[in-house]
């Protein structure tokens, strides 16, 4: 019979809910409610033969119905906490009228029936309304302890010398019964929550290592398609490369290639950061390094020309249409002769004893699918000894962070360059990191950074 009363009246209330909390309070709601339409129904039973007054009678018998009302309402509104306030307020509503019924409030029995009430609340309703209830019966234990010793009485009783309703034993274990049947139900059921949680905590911990062990390795691999920077200082010893990625494995990429006497460097910035831009970064890399050692290019335009059709034809063997790409400043440097090409990313060169940035702008177009591509421009250059290059992705310029939170954008950047250039190119480096930490502060990093600065 009671399972038939719960898969009516609760089944649709536990479907709709996956938290355990949330499903224990269903249920408990849905006990105290038969247990109180019980206790209520025997309760009119056992005083309609005796001489009480029919006031005493009518009140329970309003109370009865009032907690019934509660199992259509707990159906209805999937809501435990609806029917947990027909719950407590029928009991708050019971022992209000005992106040004004009965002398001796102070007595075991009614303390028991707050504690038990205020403990329903605070586990049915929540922490608010179980304070409002537990101040409320501190109240009603305050007025019954100052009317001890008066004669006070809302109704008269009506009923034969001798009888003596708070006598009744079972009266006072009754809210004891249920106060550590309620408390041990939401006991075991947080233990049984607490249990599940630790061991959905172990699993997802297990997977997180899975995970970081996997992307740490992908940075292993990823380090080791980029050029060692001993190797950098072989055929640039004059220069620095700072790269921050923005998480364990990155989009920005350096690459390195030195065919005959020529040089040739990139700052190159994929689509993307993290995972995703390190899975491209391995596509645009591989296609670089093929068109020089497999292909045998060295003129800047003509490697991102044909890195970008690699790239293309790559992304179009699955059936989904890919965009990716990436922004690149690749140079091909032969004694003080340089040639540039650019996706997006310029080339900036600070001339021996100038106070000034020449600026070669890059192509408006990425190295990836494009809705006009064009041929990419290589620009030939003629340099001086200690002239400056720097090429670079926008993760530098594109950081938030000073006072107002703001980018730091490329005049500053410029700046910045400007008023180190007399510096050596390790301590450019330092200076360069240094002044993004201090401008990025307490905001996150919002993207990879790389940065080449080269002296000829």
């Amino acid at each position: 019979m009671f399972k038939r009363l719960q898969s009516y009246f609760i089944a649709d209330a536990l479907a709709a809910t996956d938290d355990i909390f949330v499903q224990a309070q269903i249920k408990l709601t849905f006990q105290l409610i038969l247990i109180w339409t019980g206790m209520l129904g025997l309760l009119v039973a056992s005083y309609a033969p005796l001489p009480v007054n029919w006031h005493f009678i009518y009140v329970h018998y309003f109370f009865l119905a009032w907690i019934v009302a509660a199992l259509p309402v707990l159906k209805i509104t999937k809501s435990y906490k609806a029917a947990g306030a027909f719950v407590v307020f029928t009991l708050a509503g019971v022992t209000t009228f005992m106040l004004f019924y009965f002398k001796g409030m102070q007595s075991a029995e009614t303390s028991m029936w707050y504690m038990f009430i205020t403990i329903i609340s605070f586990i049915l309703l929540g922490k608010r309304w179980g304070w409002i209830i537990g101040v409320y019966f501190l109240l009603l234990m305050i007025i019954g302890l100052l009317n001890t010793n008066n004669d006070w009485q809302l109704f008269d009783v009506g009923l034969e010398v001798g009888y003596d309703l708070e006598s009744d034993p079972v009266s006072h274990a009754i809210p004891m019964l249920l106060g550590l049947y309620s408390l041990s139900h939401f006991l075991a059921t947080r233990s049984q929550a607490q249990s599940i949680i630790s061991e959905q905590k172990e699993k997802v911990e297990a997977v997180h290592k899975d995970i970081t062990d996997s992307i740490i390795y992908a940075k292993r691999i990823q380090n080791a398609l980029m050029p060692p920077v001993a190797q950098f200082k072989e055929y640039l010893p004059d220069s620095f490369i700072l790269y921050k990625p923005k998480d364990v494995v990155a989009g920005d990429f350096y690459w390195l290639e030195h065919v005959d006497n020529k040089i040739l460097f990139a700052a190159c910035d994929c689509t993307g950061h993290g995972v995703p831009g390190a899975m491209v970064s391995v596509i645009c890399n591989n296609a670089l390094t093929k068109c020089v050692q497999e292909l045998g290019l060295t003129e800047p335009g003509q490697i991102l020309d044909k890195t970008r059709e690699m790239v293309i034809k790559e992304f179009q063997k699955g059936a989904e249409d890919v965009h990716d790409g990436m922004d690149a400043a690749i140079c091909a440097l032969e004694g003080t002769k340089l040639k540039y090409a650019g996706a997006h990313n310029p080339l900036w060169i600070i001339r021996n004893g100038s106070d000034e940035i020449e600026e070669i702008k890059a192509d408006k177009q990425p190295v990836g699918k494009y809705m006009s591509s064009e041929p990419f421009t290589t620009h030939e250059v003629e340099l001086s000894n200690g002239d400056l290059l720097y090429v670079f992705s926008d993760g530098y310029a594109d950081q938030f962070g000073g006072e107002n939170g703001k980018k730091f954008k490329t005049g500053n950047f410029k700046k910045l360059l400007l008023s180190i250039r007399s510096e050596s190119m390790g301590k450019q480096r330092e200076l360069i990191d240094q002044r993004f930490e201090e401008w990025m502060g307490d905001i996150e990093q919002i993207d990879d950074v790389c940065v080449i600065g080269v002296r000829v």
